[in-house]
């Protein structure tokens, strides 16, 4: 079973299981209140749900009066509560290629793309990223309402990362999808959450991370590179169609989630290069040279009606050795093979 998969059937036994349910119970009383008709089809469920019910027990356990913020346990508690509904309904994991995420990560933050480029796969696509050392990322990008204008039905972005020790999903970054660029979506995040007693410039630091740029630089080449190669278990036992009839909430619940590999084509372009240059001189050991990679190539362009919609492109690496390109040979090679 997927760590991932693993993890929220242990949520789903804990006690945080009857806040869960809770929440999704009073959603469209949530919705009612706040003057929205219907909740958005991207967003499975409002973080202010578990968040009004989490501070309402607050309040109660220590005599005061319904506050604006939540202490750091309960903010983790309602952040999971809300990527877990997301998950349920998804049950999408991406497991990324290592030379795709090396090469990935020498790409600067993304802030100058637009805001319209940003397409999520699913309603809670979950990456496995992978380290050089150590175990990989798992980190999660959900859509929620857009914090202080829940009213108008638009949307944030919100990316978290799980912690396996301690069983949460950690908010990592934030981004307010009112804007043009991301790096405007950010800034209005992080203004919204010095307004709720942030200290000045803390959350537009720590949510300008690494990890969150390349969580959305993947999902900007998810969104414009069809490169995926579904993984199937071999013995996998699929629940029953009946079940999805019959008791559909058992059925998201205990449903196993589609995983997919993203870059085996690039990886596979990776490896042809180091056969195809395994006999270029100054390479004395025999063995495969990785190429030396440039930063993430991709291209921006305009297509759908009126060339109005945004489309990020990556490319296949381009090798590049001494600060020159290595050109292909004049002359065919001729490789003895046993």
């Amino acid at each position: 079973m997927h760590p991932i998969e693993a993890a929220w059937r242990k949520f789903r036994n804990s006690e945080h299981r009857d806040l869960l349910e809770r929440s999704f119970r009073l959603r469209q009383s949530f919705l009612d209140s706040i003057g929205l008709e219907r909740c958005p089809p991207e967003v499975a469920l409002p973080l202010g749900v578990p968040w009004n019910l989490v501070a309402q027990a607050q309040a109660q356990k220590g005599g005061t009066l319904l506050g604006t913020r939540l202490g750091a346990s309960n903010s983790m508690l309602v952040n999971t509560i809300h990527v877990w509904a997301a998950y349920r309904e998804a049950k999408n994991i991406y497991e990324i290629e290592p030379a795709l995420a090396e090469c990935l990560a020498r790409s600067p933050w993304p802030e100058q793309t637009p805001m319209q480029a940003l397409r999520l796969p699913s309603r809670c696509p979950v990456l496995v990223i992978p380290r050089p050392e150590g175990d990989p990322s798992y980190v999660a990008a959900v859509y929620d309402l857009l914090t202080g204008e829940e009213h108008s039905g638009a949307l944030e972005l919100r990316i978290s990362e799980f912690m396996k020790a301690a069983q949460w999903w950690i908010p990592i970054c934030v981004l307010h999808l009112n804007h043009n660029r991301l790096a405007e979506c950010l800034d209005a995040a992080a203004a919204e959450a010095e307004r709720h007693g942030a200290p000045a410039g803390e959350a537009q630091t720590v949510w300008r991370n690494d990890l969150a740029g390349l969580t959305l630089t993947m999902l900007l080449y998810l969104g414009g590179e069809p490169d995926l190669v579904r993984i199937v278990h071999p013995g996998e036992k699929p629940l029953k169609a009946k079940i999805a009839r019959t008791d559909p909430e058992r059925y998201r619940d205990l449903a196993e989630p589609t995983i997919q590999s993203v870059g085996k084509a690039f990886a596979r372009a990776i490896e042809q290069w180091e056969i195809e240059h395994r006999g270029d001189e100054g390479i004395t050991t025999g063995r495969t040279v990785r190429p030396h990679m440039r930063r993430a190539h991709s291209h921006l362009y305009w297509t759908g009606a009126g060339r109005k919609q945004p489309r990020v492109k990556f490319l296949l690496p381009i090798s590049v050795r001494g600060g020159a390109l290595i050109e292909e040979p004049e002359e065919s090679q001729v490789a003895l093979v046993r």
